[in-house]
């Protein structure tokens, strides 16, 4: 975040969410049906944005990286922000590799030690393609009214 939004409180509400997760008194759920095991185990990062309305009142709103989960529950009368690309389009994006990059994980598990750099590299090239053709996904309106990629922001920075 950055200002004129007040990140000590954002922090805070984070902390209380990562609570209220650990107490059950919010739910972390899946909303893919299909997960690979690795994804499965994968954690989350919890975004938290405090904004204030034209009556200078603050509304949070929050989310969760990825697209295969949500949280559930009521906080604070704060909005859950769903993800801006859709579970089917990035699996979508991701389904010409996706099979390949399985499978040598798999093999890098019990390959030779002369195999492993060969793998990586295989793995890597399908890997970094994949994520390409995921951040071509992603655009973001500036404060200015323009729309501008993900790469392209990236890129400036």
């Amino acid at each position: 975040m950055f200002p004129p939004f007040d990140e000590e409180l954002a922090f805070k509400y984070c902390k209380e969410i990562i609570s209220l997760l650990e107490e059950k008194k919010l739910s972390l759920v899946y909303t893919t049906e299909k997960i690979s095991a690795e994804r499965f185990a994968n954690g989350i990062m919890i975004g938290v944005l405090v904004a204030k309305n034209s009556a200078q009142e603050n509304k949070i709103l929050f989310t969760v990286s990825g697209i295969s989960r949500k949280i559930e529950g009521k906080f604070c009368d704060a909005i859950f922000i769903e993800p801006i690309v859709s579970n089917k389009k990035i699996m979508s994006a991701l389904q010409k590799n996706d099979k390949e990059i399985h499978l040598l994980t798999d093999e890098l598990k019990i390959c030779k030690k002369d195999d492993l750099k060969k793998i990586q590299l295989r793995r890597s090239v399908l890997t970094s393609e994949s994520l390409e053709k995921v951040y071509a996904l992603y655009s973001f309106y500036c404060f200015n009214g323009k729309n501008r990629s993900l790469k392209q922001i990236c890129k400036n920075r």
